[in-house]
């Protein structure tokens, strides 16, 4: 069998399911600074996150996201100046060293060409230029070392004359990427969407993330529901941790309004919404927002699925203190793990969709003092033409 194109899949973020003041908790290596954006319409459905000032602090926020000591790394995003009649000239996305240390560089270029910029100044610059005021797909290969490499891929077009560019990226490894916007009042800005970091192994673009929200608790309620006044608790646990954008303001996710409680030893799992079918599953990620209770920093949690092989944990997932980044005290600690599945764990093969319909899906209890406010799943959909299996002639696609 040919190897997946995704062979480890570090970080997916759709930005369907968050209000833009609580983007933030998915970057664990998130660097609070002034910053102003909005969730505007994404690419092809969904939604998407614009930033676009930082005037009041000569570094922005970083919304950054470590994803640990890497060799090669692949991202995959659809990117835009957010606004503005004409490109603008600024740096806007970088991959570093824990120590700092800039390892790759993106620089938007007046002309619409990106310059790709490494430890030693610039690597090369794309010959293919960018589309105003519209999405642009970008896939960025990098191996690292000082016989590394970069390949870029612009709207599924070779972005450099060559292949690959070489580059010495030096010894330091890197262990963690990150957009910002730092050229002062906006708009213009950025806009991002459908966001993947990966190995790097193979071109996946273009792709796009779809989200999806529980609908029951399958086969039953077994934690415990809880809320803050002027919030009740619901007598079901989905209704507790389906957060999303847009259906109250606040809600995604809402931290200790609404949210619950770990039972001992013991599994909540949920039916989710409905998999859209249309092209072949590259990965899946299960998210779950939570905190540890006030003093018994940390707490973990078992990732599970319910599917054809029964019940299995996929994952653990470790909740720290981490303060109140958030003006917004209901959100104090809150932080949002996630656990990457290139593979379906019950097959060892693709996903396929009537799979994830199907399938049951949530969180168990390793440690009890924890409080859980949201959880959903992103699905990463191959947009390249190709055959894909939805699963079978019971599922309604």
């Amino acid at each position: 069998m040919a190897s997946p194109p995704i062979q480890t899949l570090y970080f997916v973020d759709g930005f369907d399911l968050v209000d833009y003041d609580r983007a933030f908790l998915k970057y664990n290596g998130y660097v609070q600074g002034f910053n102003q954006g909005s969730i505007i319409s994404g690419n092809g459905g969904g939604n998407a996150i614009a930033t676009f000032n930082s005037a009041f602090d000569p570094v922005g926020a970083q919304f950054s996201r470590i994803f640990g000591l890497v060799s090669t790394l692949g991202i995959h995003m659809d990117y835009q100046q957010f606004g503005g009649s004409s490109w603008g000239a600024y740096d806007w996305y970088t991959v570093t060293a824990g120590d700092g240390t800039v390892i790759l560089k993106l620089h938007q270029r007046i002309d619409g060409l990106l310059d790709v910029i490494g430890p030693g100044g610039l690597i090369a610059t794309t010959i293919v230029p960018l589309n105003l005021g519209k999405w642009n797909n970008l896939v960025i290969l990098l191996a690292f070392g000082t016989s590394g490499s970069v390949s870029i891929f612009i709207n599924g077009v070779q972005g450099f004359a060559v292949a690959a560019e070489p580059c010495n990226f030096g010894t330091d490894p890197p262990d963690r990427a990150q957009f910002f916007w730092d050229a002062g009042f906006g708009p213009p800005g950025i806009a991002l969407d459908n966001y993947i970091l990966y190995d790097g192994l193979a071109n996946i673009g273009p792709c796009h993330v779809d989200s999806m929200l529980p609908i029951s608790d399958s086969p039953a309620t077994v934690w415990i529901p809880g809320a803050t006044s002027p919030d009740v608790p619901s007598s079901q646990c989905w209704e507790m941790v389906n957060d999303s954008e847009g259906r109250f303001p606040g809600e995604g996710p809402d931290g200790d309004f609404t949210y619950v409680s770990a039972v001992a030893t013991a599994n909540q799992t949920f039916q989710m919404q409905r998999s859209p079918c249309y092209g072949v599953v590259l990965g899946v990620a299960l998210n779950v927002c939570g905190r540890p209770l006030t003093g018994f920093s940390p707490q973990q949690f078992n990732f599970i699925a319910i599917l054809s092989a029964g019940t299995q944990s996929v994952g653990t997932g470790i909740l720290v203190s981490i303060g109140a980044i958030s003006t917004t005290p209901q959100l104090a600690d809150y932080q949002t793990v996630q656990a990457c599945l290139p593979l379906s764990p019950a097959t060892g093969q693709t996903w396929i969709d009537a799979e994830i319909t199907n399938g049951n899906f949530g969180f168990g209890s390793i440690e009890v003092k924890q409080r859980i406010t949201a959880f959903n799943i992103e699905k990463i959909t191959s947009l390249t033409p190709q055959p894909f299996n939805c699963g079978g002639a019971s599922y309604s696609y």
